[in-house]
């Protein structure tokens, strides 16, 4: 049998190996193969993905101006003038949607853990790790069960005599 699971790059596969190894499977029966992004798809050009503090300026800005906006058509009316309420208006609507924006977030980070947010940005951008097994078929549930349990991605399994 030859088993293929694909991994992340973690501290899971080095652990899936070594209880491999401790089950009886030969270290020579086993291959790594890294993978590596194609050169086109290293350049070309990938979003990133912006942080809370990044996000809360930009819809700070758009409320600001929205405000600014409001700001002015008022002023007309009021004593200082639309310039002066414009720019009043914009700090009060860049502060107020700054200020939401962050805390949104801040609430939503602490429902889902941060630890969620942050390990599923990084997984996303590593390569993977293809690991080929091979192994009696007397073996083979024990080898893929391991491989689950240890974080794979997928799990393949080929029957050859």
């Amino acid at each position: 049998m030859l088993i293929v699971g694909v991994f992340a790059h973690c501290t899971e596969l080095e652990l899936a190996l070594s209880l491999l190894e401790h089950n009886g499977i030969k270290q020579s029966w086993i291959m790594v193969v890294p993978m590596d992004r194609s050169q086109d798809a290293k350049s070309t050009f990938s979003p990133r993905i912006a942080s809370d503090a990044e996000m809360a300026f930009e819809i700070g800005m758009a409320g600001g101006t929205a405000f600014s906006v409001v700001g002015v058509s008022l002023g007309f009316s009021l004593y200082l003038g639309p310039l002066l309420w414009g720019v009043i208006f914009a700090v009060i609507g860049f502060l107020l949607a700054f200020g939401i924006t962050l805390l949104v977030k801040r609430k939503k980070s602490a429902r889902f853990g941060s630890k969620y947010v942050r390990n599923k940005n990084k997984k996303a951008n590593q390569p993977e790790i293809t690991v080929l097994i091979q192994c009696e078929k007397e073996r083979a549930g024990k080898v893929s069960q391991i491989l689950w349990e240890h974080e794979a991605i997928a799990v393949g399994e080929l029957a050859y005599e």
